[in-house]
């Protein structure tokens, strides 16, 4: 996609904007529109993630470095963090692995205070992830990520789920819930569920929708992996525990 600011008119994307909300049509058949609320999110005019601090430099490219106009979407968030004098929020990203291989990381090599700060966090080790807490209260899983069982192809892992809740029809409860991402409320209508966590008799389940779809390059196996879902929600002898559900949530849910 080509992105480049110039090329585009503000008046004409205003116009798009207001279609799209006075519709309701999926933001993503308008790519340069879904650029743009993406940009925005990240730092916009006046609002945006970086703006308000909302994530850390890490958290943020780990949210951007898989989007395939990452070098657009860094190098507005770089550009905002060095214009609102945070340099070493925007040195963070910049040392990581794609970030050095980024053209704004090339547009700023005589930025002598910024590469020194770079090379700094360059030495330094990325603190270990782990399942706790990030604050109090919240929620935290009871088990390590290698007792987690992560569903991203058919394979063994959804043989099991459809064994344990399917094949065995003894009632039981479960607990069920779906993630999904959605940057702007206002524009994007059409958001889809990306994962879902299932929890039953101590088991962990996380199904990766996204990779479902790719991992096995078949239809017919996307279809399969999906259809255990649906009979899981379906089985009556299966009491599902969800949180705070409503029609949004089960709209996505049914895109996913």
């Amino acid at each position: 996609l080509d992105v480049d600011v110039g090329e585009r008119d503000d008046d004409e994307l205003a116009l798009v904007r207001d279609l799209v909300m006075g519709l309701r049509v999926d933001i993503r058949s308008c790519p340069n529109l879904h650029f743009n609320m993406r940009r925005d999110w990240v730092a916009g005019r006046w609002s945006g993630v970086v703006i308000s601090e909302e994530l850390s430099p890490d958290q943020l490219c780990d949210h951007i470095e898989e989007d395939p106009n990452y070098e657009e979407l860094i190098k507005t968030a770089v550009n905002k963090l060095i214009k609102l004098d945070r340099r070493f929020e925007a040195a963070r990203m910049l040392a990581r692995k794609q970030g050095r291989k980024s053209r704004v990381m090339e547009s700023n090599r005589n930025n002598k205070q910024l590469t020194y700060i770079i090379s700094l966090y360059q030495e330094t080790e990325p603190p270990a992830d782990r399942f706790g807490p990030m604050e109090e209260a919240t929620l935290v899983l009871p088990l390590t990520f290698r007792d987690l069982l992560y569903v991203e192809r058919v394979g063994s892992e959804m043989k099991q789920l459809e064994d344990d809740l399917l094949v065995d029809q003894r009632p039981r409860a479960v607990g069920v819930w779906w993630f999904w991402r959605c940057l702007d409320p206002r524009l994007d209508f059409w958001p889809r569920a990306t994962a879902m966590a299932l929890v039953y008799d101590g088991k962990f389940f996380i199904i990766d929708f996204e990779n479902l779809e790719v991992s096995d390059h078949s239809r017919e196996a996307e279809d399969q992996g999906k259809e255990v879902v649906r009979r899981i929600l379906e089985a009556p002898h299966l009491l599902k525990v969800v949180h705070d559900i409503d029609q949004n949530a089960l709209e996505v849910l049914q895109r996913g």
